[in-house]
């Protein structure tokens, strides 16, 4: 045989080998179970975990070809999740559990902020650390926002007057802006989305969580439309091991994780330190105190009485439910 025959023949057997190579993964790719997850806001750092996840293989190494979209608003999302049209997201547990008062049928199934994001943000300079700090000052916050209708909760499990404090409520989308040209001494935010933001202008800031002065609520997590849940619970719980697999990575190495976001997003890429604040300020919140010890995405009866109750106080809920109603810890991870 000639060589240039020789090299031939080996070209061919490695193509076919590639060919076959090829045609497995396609194959495997059609296996895979197709699952759409809806964000209910749009990129920051908080869901790099979940790109991660994606970008290692940890779903598809549980069998599932995963995509994800994105909506404003967790009000939005649970009506697509009740719909049907979009059964399977990451709502606000408080959103959700009014939404379920409404009739909507919906289930949260992995808790992922279990320790509330929300509180109150303002400069070092001029710190509000406790209720008390908020007597004498301007505070902005908008009419419908969760930050908002549980921040009477602070005041009175604090005995702070409301009257002794000033707030304003500016138009949509204002509320940063008052903030950074200190036309208020703070405002209500996330822990995990405006801090970041505001550090990045070069301003120092400082962060009092609701949830370190007597008003946790639980907030975004994991949940799905209940009669979806039912016919797809194993792809559910296929799922959340690839989800708690990419915590756990994030945990381990925020930099990789943070990276595969932007991989996704590279029209974001200057973000990418505020994506990894943001991220940085995420990860503390996976639990609480009740749900210490227990696998990641499992929440405790305690944290969802005291997420009701507060609901019910200041967060217009109507009415009282046993609490086995919005969740279930079936298909956490052991």
């Amino acid at each position: 045989m000639t060589l240039r025959r020789a090299a031939g023949l080996t070209v061919m057997l490695w193509g076919l080998v590639l060919a076959l190579i090829a045609g497995v993964t396609d194959v495997d790719a059609q296996e895979r179970r197709k699952v759409n997850f809806r964000f209910s806001w749009t990129v920051y750092g908080a869901y790099a975990p979940y790109w991660l996840a994606l970008d290692r293989g940890y779903f598809a190494e549980e069998g599932l070809d995963v995509t994800f979209s994105e909506v404003i608003g967790s009000g939005n999302l649970v009506k697509l999740m009740a719909a049907g049209s979009d059964p399977f997201g990451d709502p606000d547990f408080g959103t959700m559990i009014k939404g379920i008062a409404k009739g909507m049928e919906l289930k949260a199934v992995y808790g992922v902020f279990q320790k509330t994001t929300l509180g109150i943000v303002s400069r070092a300079d001029k710190p509000i650390r406790t209720p008390q700090d908020l007597v004498g000052r301007m505070i902005g916050m908008g009419k419908e926002e969760s930050s908002a209708q549980i921040f009477p909760a602070i005041l009175a499990a604090n005995k702070v007057d409301v009257d002794k404090i000033t707030i304003v409520h500016p138009a949509a989308g204002a509320k940063l802006g008052l903030f950074l040209n200190g036309n208020v001494d703070g405002i209500t935010a996330a822990a995990n989305l405006q801090p970041p933001v505001i550090e990045s202008k070069g301003i120092k800031t400082i962060f009092m969580n609701y949830g370190d002065v007597g008003a946790n609520t639980l907030n975004n997590g994991v949940a799905a439309e209940v009669k979806w849940l039912e016919k797809n619970g194993d792809s559910v719980r296929r799922f959340l091991r690839g989800l708690t697999r990419g915590l756990k990575a994030a945990q381990a190495d925020p930099e990789a994780a943070v990276q595969a976001l932007v991989n996704h997003y590279p029209d974001q890429k200057e973000q990418k330190a505020v994506f990894m604040a943001q991220l940085m300020n995420t990860l503390p919140l996976l639990q609480t105190p009740n749900s210490k010890g227990q696998p990641l995405g499992w929440t405790a009866k305690a944290d969802w009485e005291q997420t009701q109750e507060i609901l019910l106080k200041y967060g217009g809920l109507e009415k009282r439910a046993a609490v086995e109603t919005y969740y279930t810890n079936e298909y956490v991870p052991k």
